[in-house]
């Protein structure tokens, strides 16, 4: 400010993008703002997100000038640091899937149980397969089969790969052979199979380079094993691909080739499971909508009583902050047990479906475990409440191979589930584990896991 300034009375709104964004904190002006002279200063209560605009306004009143005048901020923003990181991988490298310039066929790489880093300390963000630096350029590496690398080609890469372009923004990989990024101007971009219309192209062709889906207003995007789904800046949700199941949420079972509404503008978040997903909205409910045999869409209600539901129907509850699917078996399209796993903004993770790799941490792995509506994880056994007395900051699951990951505000990654391919990181491949271990380091996130790589190889970043 050009002058003293001295506290009046409200709040002072930070939110992500721009004045319609989603809020993030309300920073009371009598109780969480210092002011020094002619400036303020607040803390947010967590961390803010890497690489992100953020807005702030203060209405009328909040703050005066020494003589009692009001000051109206309305266009105050600014964009949050980059942190270059480090990629460490582990579990299977059946494609190449770890980046060492090895895969199974070679000596020497047949897959690691612990962690071994990826060539490189400027990488931004992550995927199986798939990072893009802090230069903004994308990498790739591992399997191709369908040409979802994006290269042109349908040739295994097992070393990261440059994807021509410098404004790659967001990258999602999905785990049936189709991949999206988004760039900074908003365009989404599409490679991989399409034989079921997932790519948007108003088609069933594949691609082995990059596509734009129509738009310049895309930011997020979810993968299925054959269904596509993004949110806009407008809040608005759209889908795309196979439908056998209602999977796209239009009330119906046909399949869409290109982006189609789903009715609403203030979702949030989005993630898909093998014929199932879930959103969340800005108000804190939680949504689901897609096959349900596993009790996996959490309406307490499964197979024979509830098949499928083919448009988004609320789960109970109004404090959800993300979701995210986790599958013990996804074999096939339409059968195999899944479950869901959902954080409060407590911190605390709850689950419904099934429980067959013991991820869901009820020191069980059978059908006694399975949950139709929404459990607390480690609910009647030593773990309950874990997941909030840990404050986990980052939760990840893996789509196909059963396993939770959460990497904690202290930089702790802990981990339950199968363990079959070395994903657990204790240095051995062996019987999975139903209740949380820690994987040794200090770690900043943990990548999604669902992948349209072979086997189970999970990526995790560490702030260089």
């Amino acid at each position: 400010f050009n002058q003293k300034i001295k506290a009046g009375s409200g709040n002072i709104t930070l939110r992500e993008d721009s004045s319609s964004g989603t809020v993030v904190e309300n920073f009371g002006i009598g109780s969480s703002v210092t002011i020094v002279g002619n400036s303020l200063s607040m803390t947010p209560t967590s961390d803010l997100s890497e690489d992100q605009l953020y807005h702030l306004s203060y209405p009328s009143g909040v703050i005066t000038n020494m003589a009692g005048e009001s000051y109206v901020g309305t266009a105050y923003t600014f964009k949050s640091k980059l942190i270059p990181k480090q990629v460490w991988v582990w579990g299977s490298n059946s494609r190449g899937q770890l980046g060492q310039n090895q895969a199974d066929a070679n000596p020497g790489l047949e897959g690691s149980s612990s962690p071994v880093q990826i060539p490189g300390t400027t990488w931004q963000k992550v995927n199986l397969g798939s990072a893009i630096r802090t230069d903004g350029t994308l990498w790739v590496w591992g399997w191709n089969y369908f040409g979802q690398l994006g290269t042109n080609n349908t040739t295994q890469y097992s070393s990261p790969t440059q994807i021509p372009g410098t404004t790659w923004n967001k990258i999602y990989v999905g785990y049936n052979s189709h991949n999206f990024q988004i760039k900074t101007d908003g365009t989404l971009w599409a490679a991989g199979r399409g034989t079921k219309g997932q790519l948007g192209q108003n088609s069933v062709v594949n691609y082995s380079s990059p596509v734009q889906i129509p738009g310049t207003t895309w930011n997020h995007v979810a993968c299925g094993a054959e269904d596509s789904y993004a949110i806009k800046t407008d809040g608005t949700l759209w889908s795309w691909g196979n439908n056998e199941t209602g999977t796209l949420g239009q009330n119906s079972i046909i399949d869409y080739s290109s982006p189609v509404q789903i009715p609403g503008t203030t979702w949030n978040s989005v993630k898909a499971g093998t014929n199932f997903a879930y959103a969340t909205k800005t108000d804190g409910t939680a949504w689901s909508w897609g096959r349900n045999e596993s009790g996996q869409l959490g309406h307490n209600q499964a197979d024979a009583q509830l098949p499928r539901v083919s448009s988004p129907t609320q789960i109970p509850g109004t404090d959800w902050s993300s979701v995210f699917p986790t599958n013990d078996d996804a074999s096939t399209s339409s059968a195999g047990a899944a479950s869901l796993m959902l954080q409060k903004t407590n911190g605390s993770l709850w689950y419904s479906g099934s429980d067959g790799s013991g991820a869901m941490s009820m020191n069980a792995k059978d059908a006694a475990a399975t949950k139709s509506s929404p459990t607390q994880l480690g609910a009647g056994t030593a773990w309950a409440g874990w997941t909030s007395d840990k404050s986990f900051a980052w939760m990840s699951s893996s789509y196909r191979n059963g396993n939770i990951y959460g990497v904690t505000t202290s930089g702790e990654l802990w981990i339950t589930g199968y363990n079959n391919l070395g994903q657990l990181a204790q240095n051995t491949a062996t019987t999975g584990i139903s209740s949380p271990i820690q994987i040794p380091g200090t770690w900043s996130t943990i990548g999604p896991l669902g992948s349209s790589q072979p086997g189970h190889s999970p990526v995790a970043f560490k702030e260089v």
